[in-house]
């Protein structure tokens, strides 16, 4: 399960006075206390706490030293030494599920290039921010665009929403989010998958045959799986949130194609096409879903289905 948080490279240097950096700095390390009891672990960065400059050319180490107030010295060592969070890179290694996709795409907010909010957006997790100069003020979600290309070449733009906390006093905001990373309840090994859904999800209905198919998937693509699915089910993430797609009009009018996107709903006699899908899985898995009358229907999950040109 996801035990990490994604820190923003785009929040520092800090361009503020000294004071406001110290405040800035607490505010950081409060935010980290208070993830620690959800079970976080680890901030994935994509520079090394010696690298990180905490005020335009002063890195973490020496800036620290600087600190006059004791109380705030203090928890900055904790900070530095890995006592609180463990400060990790690279942000994404070779052997990540994540890390082949990752090479084929890039993301932006606002016109930079933003690899640690591309990154939380793959693994669905939050991204921190050190407060700056009111550059984050309000922004609970980062919105940004992650370029990839489709199966025809053409270059595809998606927006996604990120979670992002850059005050501690917005914590609230992801406090379900939060919670759901250690809820028990939701530790479903994947072999006793298909005969826990009734029991474990009241919101989501899967499809004939639905159930099996996702006890029987690899266990990295299964455990991303089963967190989109979580956190569908507990509402804490509306499905448009999502990294998601629609099928193009070379799949909606070929009946071939068409037919394999075409699932009939559990509860009603009645057969209907789920072009629209959840990307973002490990190894190109896919969640082909539909929303009737407020209740998701899970048609299909795994690998892409066929296309004209995959």
């Amino acid at each position: 399960m996801i035990d990490f948080v994604i820190l923003n490279e785009l929040s520092y240097p800090l361009k503020m006075d000294n004071s406001k950096i110290e405040e800035s700095l607490k505010n950081f390390i409060k935010i980290l206390y208070e993830l620690k009891i959800y079970d976080i672990k680890t901030i994935k960065s994509t520079l090394s706490k010696d690298e990180i400059e905490i005020s335009e050319k002063k890195y973490m180490g020496e800036y620290i030293k600087e600190i006059k107030n004791k109380d705030l010295k203090k928890l900055a060592l904790n900070l530095y030494n890995n006592k609180i969070l463990e400060i990790k890179v690279p942000l994404i290694e070779e052997s990540d599920i994540y890390s082949e996709e990752y090479k084929e795409v890039d993301f932006y907010y606002q016109e930079e290039k933003a690899q640690g909010f591309g990154v939380a957006s793959l693994y669905n997790t939050l991204a921190i921010s050190f407060e700056n100069a009111n550059k984050w003020e309000n922004k609970n979600f980062i919105e940004i665009k992650k370029i990839t290309f489709d199966e025809s070449g053409e270059l595809v733009e998606t927006k996604i929403d990120v979670k992002h906390i850059y005050d501690y006093n917005k914590l609230e905001v992801h406090k379900e989010y939060l919670k759901s990373l250690s809820d028990e309840k939701y530790k479903i090994d994947k072999k006793i998958f298909s005969y826990c859904t009734e029991d474990k999800f009241k919101k989501i209905k899967f499809c004939e045959g639905v159930a099996k198919s996702i006890s029987n998937l690899d266990s990295n693509v299964y455990n991303s799986v089963l967190r989109k699915l979580i956190l569908i089910e507990k509402e804490v993430e509306n499905i448009k949130g999502f990294d998601i797609s629609s099928e193009g009009e070379t799949v909606a009018s070929n009946p071939k194609l068409r037919q394999l996107r075409c699932f009939k709903l559990p509860d009603k006699d009645i057969e209907i096409y789920m072009g629209m899908h959840i990307k973002g899985i490990p190894l190109g898995n896919r969640i082909h879903y539909c929303i009737e009358d407020e209740q998701v229907y899970i048609g299909y999950v795994g690998k892409h289905l066929e296309t004209k040109k995959f």
